[in-house]
């Protein structure tokens, strides 16, 4: 894998206080790795200053995280519209609610049998081969890296802006 000097780079380069995060969807755990339940928004973090994090549906402390993560389908009568809007205070009404789970689906479904385990680890420990790798930036770093994935096609990339509404 050899990620090192790529790390190195890319946190240079960018100006990154913490280490990018490596995340790996694996049915075996890690041997080293932080103990307790973590949700995935407190996870990323974690990851990015040096802790390897466990994920799975028993492990996660996220009912939402694990869903979106593909470790467990969305059942039926899951967590209550109503607990979201009058309790959490995510969405204004019901209706803000539904709009939104079924926008959220139609733009992408969970990313189902894909490992027992959602692994988050500091990518300069090399751990696995990533299935994807987060960076923890500011707005100055974000535009740099939307800028440069149009350096080779000056294609813009479609965004959706999207993401969890909580923060743990």
């Amino acid at each position: 894998m050899d990620f090192t000097d790529k790390v190195r780079k890319l946190k240079e380069v960018l100006d990154l206080p913490s280490e990018p995060v490596g995340v790996r969807y694996t049915d075996e755990a890690p041997e080293k790795r932080e103990e307790g339940y973590y949700t995935v928004c407190g996870g990323i973090p974690a990851a990015s200053n040096g802790k390897t994090i466990l994920l799975s549906e028993q492990d996660c402390a996220c009912f939402g995280g694990i869903r979106h993560l593909g470790l467990a389908k969305r059942e039926e009568g899951g967590v209550p519209g109503e607990l979201l809007v009058e309790g959490e205070k995510l969405w204004a009404d019901l209706t803000s609610y539904h709009r939104s789970s079924k926008t959220t689906g139609e733009i992408a479904e969970p990313p189902y049998n894909l490992g027992e385990n959602v692994v988050l680890y500091p990518l300069s420990e090399e751990l696995y081969n990533p299935d994807l790798v987060l960076v923890i930036e500011n707005a100055e770093q974000a535009c740099r890296l939307v800028t440069l994935n149009q350096f080779w096609d000056g294609k813009s990339p479609s965004m959706e802006m999207r993401g969890s509404l909580c923060w743990s």
